[in-house]
């Protein structure tokens, strides 16, 4: 067996910048730059954000007590980890009250976290979970191989994970503290799943309840759940008897805002109803960018590390997009290098595929074969897709998050689309609902996020399974065997280069089917006020590597800490 432990011994290019991800002092740069690496015309869009030191304001030991206020972008559906639509913001209230078996390390892999180690077999097919001992659900049930096969059991027979847990043939308990988990398949990736919802572990009891426990998430974290207020607020206080040492959890509570208006989420922060908020606009980014550089605030992004990508995500089960032609005219009318300048401020980099520039796994659009921006050939197609359908218009309807933002972002899209003669027709709809409508198959078009980030190996539920009535993770509908056997590829090794070839295989796909288009490489941030410390001190237990809990912006808040006394600039 070959032992997969905490420390990190595979350094990758896109993680050298990460380590060095700005808390303050962000510095402008120009726009754009002059490789000609990326975009259809050749150029690529580069970030107004720019990182320099890594680095909190430090008030010394940290002093226990008091109440934190987070501003949260979205609300979640539910808290059971095998049935809830997570997002993001999900990932920052549930490794409050959950802990996941793995979490993601500063180079971008899973490393052991609520397990203690994980072993594998010489082709990846058998798998070996040993927790660590003494660890205790909120409701005084243990945490033992048998709760963990309970998990994971559930994950591989309903709910939205069902479709990742595939691979997984049996679960098997060989002692109290450890699961074996046989695969039908390899799945050299098998820790870094387990940093995803799939490996948060709730306890029995919440598993058993009819309702699956939604409302009510009882974990082994650092916090116990306390009150839920749908479309408001989530109370979370001290669990005093956590399992990791040195008085951690440090804080009393955290009350989690939902506030999905970014301009009302600011506010908040701006005049101290909340303490901390997760941000990821454009100008929002620039402006609390400014405030850093001036010492008002407190923020870290991470931009320059691999993050995910925004799209447009077509539903090809429902005209108009079942045709290829709407998508490839769609495609070749878009300008994401002006899409980046324009809409985005700068703020985030145009995307014409997985992977920012900074990847050892990207490749150049021209290699992916992406579309050049061409609005000529966009009218073509427009007129071949009329031609096609007599009678139809290029129309459809796009959902989109009711947020002042947004909306001007798809409004620009939308004039871009009349120019070369599509109708597109917007929807606001808040977060979580248009969650379930996408992946429930009921739009047309929407503005969503491809998970890619640190590799598509977080993405391979939304690429690679097949699609399901109902709701379905591959939320565009679209079954391409290409792709489903590029990314099994993947998980047969874990040397970066030969998973990076399978990558390139699937990138080279997505070009070609685009039920996925490109806009920017999304740029996320977390701001805090002055008095606020430790959002990144989270260590892998018993090590001093920082250990990150899905994003690099979602962390985990264990150590976090307040000075009561106000603002230490």
């Amino acid at each position: 067996m070959v032992n997969v432990d905490t420390d990190g011994r595979r350094r990758s290019r896109w993680t050298a910048t990460l380590g060095m991800v700005a808390a303050v002092a962000l510095v402008a740069v120009t726009a754009s730059c002059n490789k000609d690496t990326g975009g259809g015309d050749g150029a690529t869009v580069g970030s107004t954000f720019q990182p320099s030191l890594d680095k909190e304001y430090s008030a010394g030991t940290p002093r226990p007590g008091g109440q934190l206020s987070f501003g949260l972008a979205a609300e979640t559906s539910g808290w059971n980890p095998y049935k809830g639509q997570w997002a993001s913001s999900a990932y920052i209230v549930g490794g409050t009250v959950f802990d996941p078996l793995a979490a993601i390390d500063p180079q971008g892999n899973g490393k052991p976290y609520l397990a203690e180690r994980f072993d594998h077999n010489a082709d990846f097919t058998q798998w070996t979970i040993k927790l660590r001992p003494g660890i205790s659900f909120h409701n005084a049930q243990k945490l033992d191989a048998e709760a963990v096969r309970l998990n994971l059991q559930t994950g591989r027979d309903q709910g939205l994970t069902k479709p990742a847990f595939a691979p997984v043939k049996s679960l098997i308990v060989t002692d109290p503290l450890t699961l074996t988990v046989e695969m039908n398949t390899p799945w050299s990736t098998f820790p870094l799943g387990l940093a995803t919802q799939a490996g948060y572990m709730a306890a029995p009891e919440q598993l058993n309840d009819p309702e699956g426990g939604q409302a009510h998430p009882i974990g082994t974290g650092p916090f116990i759940f306390q009150s839920w207020n749908r479309d408001n607020t989530l109370k979370v206080r001290r669990n005093a008897t956590y399992w990791q040492a040195n008085q951690m959890p440090y804080l009393e509570s955290i009350e989690f805002r939902v506030l999905a208006d970014i301009q009302g989420r600011g506010q908040a922060l701006d005049s101290g109803s909340v303490d901390a908020m997760e941000i990821a606009t454009p100008d929002a980014l620039l402006k609390y960018q400014d405030g850093a550089k001036k010492g008002d605030y407190q923020m870290y992004t991470d931009v320059n590390g691999e993050t995910d990508e925004t799209i447009i995500a077509l539903n090809t089960s429902k005209p108009p997009f079942n045709d290829p032609i709407a998508r490839q005219a769609l495609a070749a009318g878009l300008d994401q290098r002006e899409l980046s300048e324009t809409s985005y401020r700068s703020a985030f980099p145009g995307a014409w595929g997985p992977f920012a520039e900074t990847s050892p796994n990207y490749i150049t659009p021209q290699e992916a074969g992406y579309p050049k921006y061409d609005p000529v050939e966009a009218r073509r197609l427009v007129e071949e897709y009329k031609t096609k359908h007599p009678g139809e218009e290029l129309k459809f309807t796009a959902l989109i998050p009711p947020d002042p933002v947004y909306s001007e972002i798809a409004q620009a899209l939308q004039q871009r689309a009349k120019e070369f003669g599509v109708e597109v027709e917007l929807q606001q709809i808040e977060q979580a609902a248009l969650i379930n409508r996408v992946l429930g198959g009921d739009y047309q078009a929407s503005g969503f996020v491809l998970w890619s980030a640190p590799t598509l190996e977080r993405g391979y539920i939304f690429l690679a399974t097949d699609p399901q009535d109902g709701i379905s993770l591959n939320y565009t509908r679209n079954a391409n065997p290409r792709i489903k056997a590029a990314m099994d590829e993947a998980r047969t090794t874990d040397d970066p280069a030969k998973q990076k070839e399978a990558y390139n295989k699937v990138q080279k796909e997505l070009a070609i089917d685009l039920d996925k288009i490109f806009l920017v490489h999304n740029v996320g941030a977390v701001v805090y006020r002055n008095n606020v410390h430790g959002v990144r001190n989270t260590k892998f237990p018993d090590t001093d590597i920082p250990a990150y809990a899905g994003w690099y912006t979602t962390p985990f808040l264990t150590r976090i800490w307040k000075d009561q006394a106000g603002s230490t600039s």
